[in-house]
């Protein structure tokens, strides 16, 4: 299941003038993001996840539950996962790059995993050691 299909998902039986007047979106945006021609970035991904109560790691990874759910807390660390989502979107952005939903949920997936196990305890350090990569990367 792609980001797209868990969007349609979401959005039910809404009609897709209503989905995107909720999310405050032009309506010809939705349509691409479903076929998955393109993906929303991070801060429209938020706005969904907080406008209908839905689990980030679900609509991003398709991991878990698509409710969000308070507790137990995630695994997921959500902290670092947005700050990955949200460098590497600025870094495709300012390098004029495009990728399929798919090879980018797969690459972000990645330097999530890689980010996440590191030994390094400080957080400020984790997002140097990201934007680093990011470098690399896009």
């Amino acid at each position: 299941m792609t980001i797209g299909s868990r969007i349609r998902e979401i959005r039910g039986d809404k009609t897709v003038t209503e989905f995107c007047r909720i999310i405050d979106v032009h309506r010809n945006t939705l349509p691409s993001w479903e076929s998955g021609k393109t993906s929303p970035d991070g801060e429209i991904l938020a706005r969904i996840c907080d406008v209908f109560d839905i689990d980030a790691n679900w609509l991003l990874l398709g991991i878990g539950s698509k409710d969000h759910i308070v507790t137990p807390p995630s695994d997921i660390d959500e902290d670092i996962l947005r700050d990955v989502i949200e460098g590497f979107e600025e870094n495709m952005k300012t390098r004029g790059k495009v990728m399929t939903p798919e090879k980018k949920a797969t690459v972000i997936t990645e330097l999530y995993m890689i980010i996440l196990e590191e030994e390094e305890e400080d957080q400020q350090k984790k997002r140097d050691n990201l934007a680093r990569i990011l470098k690399l990367v896009a």
